[in-house]
């Protein structure tokens, strides 16, 4: 698999967990983006794959989810 598709699936894959762990939580889109002081349209694409996100956010969004952002390089 080259690095774009590799790219492309860590996206849906991390977009896929943070709207499953929000909605646990019982927050909308809108909640969250409120929250972490990003925007709604953000959140929507970061949930569908379609956006790049920063450390910084994933770390912010992280926790107010009650988690913690791990990398690991294997």
């Amino acid at each position: 698999m080259s690095w774009k598709k590799e790219h492309e699936a860590m996206l849906k894959e991390i977009g896929q967990k943070l709207c499953e762990l929000r909605k646990e939580q019982g927050m909308s889109q809108l909640d969250l983006a409120v929250e972490a002081d990003l925007s709604q349209t953000f959140i929507s694409r970061l949930e569908r794959g379609a956006a790049n996100p920063t450390v910084q956010s994933l770390q912010r969004i992280a926790h107010i989810l009650g988690r913690k952002i791990t990398i690991d390089i294997i």
